[in-house]
């Protein structure tokens, strides 16, 4: 018998990496299962399906947005015909189980399973659960969470703590490997610059812009994202990508210093690498509560956009990180405290318990 699992998600990469890396857990013990991907045509989740492999297939998505707005009323349209969508191609693709790590391209899809009787996971990655995952949440079979202090927004009879998986890929990467794809040099220390996977804007503009006096320190990999508009900066220590694929490991184990945003996904994966960050999550979001609880640790430098003096305390934030490699390696040491190694196996054993395995 071969079993089909569908996987929805995207918009962003942070809730497309966890689907990854079950996916390929899955891979890894069995070869009787197929997988499809359904996620938004625009959405980095494209790319990022084609790069593992996943067959892709696109519908439509809107987002109900916690104010008003008449964006939500134009919204309604498109969920409307996401879920006509995701209703045909799971009647026709017969999948026995559906899983999704949030988003709101995955609301329709997991409606359309629960109304034709298909087992579902949701995974509840960040701190509060977002607006989309409590629309799936009634719909969900199984919903698992990444931090405990989330289990209690959802019904106790259905939810489980397991922790946020990281893909083994990232887990592989090699330091030597990442200098030689970038050609970096070994005089330097690497500052790995990811603005999310969508692009940020106020990130990436404003690195971009100090980037010009970064380059006599650091050797700079800024993933931005898809392209914006920067200022051309051509010097062989700065390097700009719109995304990395199956080079990203690599990156991230060549980088002594990583700025990001603070999606659940990007800290989960520094988490596991142990990687000196600074984190600048996304301004009124649940960014901001992840980052909380990795500042009250002392595992991280997090810094706030809105601050009116970011662009100031990144430069000192790098000087002290530049300064003093052991306070690169006390920072790492407390965030890797943040993974959980067993949450990708105890994941792909709530999958495998939704299939009857």
């Amino acid at each position: 018998m071969t079993y089909r699992i569908v996987v929805t998600g995207g918009g962003t990469a942070g809730s497309v990496t966890p689907l990854i890396a079950i996916v390929q857990q899955i891979r890894r013990q069995r070869t009787d299962v197929e997988f499809l991907f359904l996620g938004s045509a625009n959405g980095p989740e494209r790319v990022l399906a084609k790069a593992a492999d996943i067959p892709f297939e696109s519908i439509a998505g809107g987002k109900l947005r916690r104010y008003w707005s008449l964006a939500n009323i134009k919204d309604i349209h498109y969920i409307i015909r996401g879920y006509t969508q995701a209703a045909k191609i799971l009647r026709r693709w017969k999948p026995q189980v559906v899983i999704t790590a949030g988003s709101f391209i995955s609301v329709p899809v997991i409606w359309a399973a629960k109304r034709q009787a298909i087992r579902t996971l949701v995974h509840q990655q960040d701190v509060r659960p977002g607006l989309a995952n409590r629309l799936m949440a009634p719909a969900a079979s199984v919903i698992t969470v990444a931090f405990k202090s989330s289990a209690s927004a959802f019904p106790a009879h259905k939810v489980f703590w397991t922790g946020n998986p990281v893909r083994p890929e990232v887990l592989a990467g090699s330091a030597a490997q990442g200098r030689k794809i970038f050609h970096l040099s070994e005089s330097a220390p690497v500052l790995l610059v990811i603005g999310g996977g969508t692009g940020s804007a106020a990130v990436n503009t404003l690195v971009g812009t100090m980037a010009f006096r970064l380059v006599r320190q650091w050797s700079i990999l800024h993933v931005t994202g898809p392209e914006r508009d920067f200022v051309e900066l051509h010097d062989p220590h700065y390097q700009r990508f719109p995304f990395l694929t199956w080079q990203l490991p690599h990156a991230l184990a060549a980088a002594d210093v990583v700025i990001s945003r603070a999606g659940l996904g990007a800290v989960s994966e520094l988490a596991a690498l142990g990687k000196a960050t600074v984190f600048i999550p996304m301004p009124n979001s649940h960014q901001e509560e992840n980052t909380a609880v990795v500042a009250k640790a002392s595992a991280a430098i997090v810094l706030h956009q809105n601050s009116g003096h970011l662009e100031q305390e990144i430069e000192s934030a790098l000087e002290q990180l530049y300064q003093k490699p052991e306070e690169r390696l006390r920072l790492g040491n407390n965030l890797r405290q943040f993974y959980n190694p067993e949450a990708l196996p105890q994941l792909v054993d709530h999958v495998f318990h939704l299939l009857g395995l």
